[in-house]
């Protein structure tokens, strides 16, 4: 049996971000006067999920890298350095992090992706549309889901590895739950559930991903349980082999399941 699905949270190799924001605070003058030398505001609106922030540094900055508070035994001359500007982009709606890892697309529904050498991913609403990666393209089809490739071993590489674990998670709701379809969101919230007695089965929305994977070719791609265990019989997915790389689609309603394995060659 395939084990366990501890091994998604295998050691990651994001790369830590460059330091874009420094807001630097003088100790003498905090002591004398109270005053930090920059103005941040922060504020519910109307309840805990729904906030403002007024801050030196924008909150995007700290989707493109480090960004700090320094505390100085001298005067601060500039309290607050921000250099996250150029990895913003309001056109296209992106952020992008220092290491080109990590990018969120904040247009829309929005949605944030991650690419490395042994993992890459999208968590979002994509609306439909093809997400590039060095080793794969994913264009998912269900409104908002959660897709990740995780090269297997400690050290693995997508490229490397003898296998890759891939998850496809969307929303899940108790079986009972009566959810509010007039709300403006597209995803329709659940608002009432009924007592745990009453409550029934788990529903979790089925995930569709068409993929065109680049990485190392797979002799087979196998379905997995809900545990990430190998399936009595093994249960598989069909692939083609393209000029463009190997296509196949993940497709929950048939195969009932949230986890595959890529087998490689």
């Amino acid at each position: 049996q395939y084990p366990a699905l501890a091994r998604i949270v295998r050691r990651q190799d994001l790369r830590q971000g460059a330091l874009v924001g420094n807001r630097r605070v003088s100790i003498p003058a905090l002591k004398e006067t109270g005053d930090v030398g920059f103005t941040e505001q922060f504020s519910l609106l109307g309840g805990a999920n729904q906030k403002s922030f007024n801050a030196a540094i924008p909150s995007a900055a700290l989707a493109v890298g480090r960004v700090v508070m320094e505390f100085v035994d001298g005067p601060v001359e500039k309290p607050v350095t921000d250099t996250s500007a150029p990895y913003i982009d309001p056109v296209r709606q992106l952020v992008r992090s220092t290491t080109g890892q990590l990018q969120w697309h904040y247009g829309g529904g929005g949605y944030i992706t991650f690419d490395t050498p042994g993992s890459l991913g999208v968590v979002g609403f994509t609306g439909g549309q093809p997400v590039e990666f060095k080793h794969a393209t994913l264009t998912v089809k269900t409104p908002f889901a959660s897709v990740y490739f995780t090269a297997n071993g400690r050290d693995g590489t997508l490229i490397k590895a003898k296998s890759v674990l891939v998850s496809t998670i969307a929303r899940g709701v108790n079986s009972t739950t009566v959810l509010d379809e007039l709300a403006t969101s597209e995803m329709h919230l659940p608002v009432w559930s009924a007592s745990p007695e009453e409550r029934g089965k788990l529903l979790v929305e089925p995930v569709v991903v068409e993929v065109t994977w680049r990485g190392r070719k797979p002799k087979r791609i196998i379905a997995l349980d809900h545990g990430g265990s190998r399936t009595t019989p093994l249960q598989t997915v069909p692939f083609t082999v393209t000029k463009a790389g190997v296509r196949f689609t993940l497709d929950g309603r048939q195969t009932k399941t949230f986890h595959y394995l890529l087998e490689m060659e």
